[in-house]
């Protein structure tokens, strides 16, 4: 299967490589803290529109929970795997500045999963943490805070030259499709 006929989106190649982290299987949940991609609607839709019919992945219903609806689970195929290669081997293709928008703001949501993974598990557990433990979950939060003020910054300075180069009002453009921002700190 060759990776230029798929026309997949960033968001389809995030849930493949984020399955491939995942050891091939994840639910929608799992997947959206391993990509930052916050909608379950949106890996969903990914399911259905995109990888399933390419056959990239199979899916199937999990086990009940608490929750009403029990979660989806995706599975990667051979040819997803094949897929993730090509994707992993290839430069990073060309992405239209909405998309890359949409992708640094994803990673941002990751980075801070991650952060708030790191930090309560210094928290909620038991057990008393050893200080070596303590100093390796201070060091990645750290190194976390770090790269997520970086994507700030970057995602303000494509801000800034997008509303300078193309004389466009991003705060319209952001209420008129319901995005969530932050400034940098």
């Amino acid at each position: 299967m060759v990776l230029e006929d798929l026309a997949l989106d960033w968001k389809s190649e995030a849930v493949l490589v984020a399955l491939t982290e995942a050891d091939g299987e994840a639910t929608t949940t799992e997947l959206s803290t391993l990509t930052g991609i916050e909608k379950n609607d949106h890996i969903l839709y990914r399911f259905r529109e995109k990888l399933v019919p390419a056959g990239l992945i199979e899916t199937r219903k999990g086990e009940a929970t608490d929750a009403p609806i029990p979660p989806t689970v995706a599975m990667l195929t051979d040819s997803g795997e094949e897929v993730v290669t090509q994707l992993r081997d290839q430069d990073r293709r060309a992405l239209d500045v909405s998309e890359r928008i949409e992708q640094v703001a994803a990673d941002v949501a990751q980075l801070e999963s991650q952060v708030e993974s790191i930090e309560g598990e210094s928290v909620t557990e038991d057990r008393p943490v050893p200080s070596d433990e303590l100093n390796s979950i201070s060091e990645d939060v750290d190194t976390l805070t770090t790269r997520l003020d970086a994507l700030w910054e970057g995602m303000a300075v494509m801000r800034d030259f997008i509303q300078e180069e193309h004389d466009v009002d991003l705060r319209a453009y952001k209420e008129d499709h319901e995005i969530e921002t932050r400034e940098p700190e």
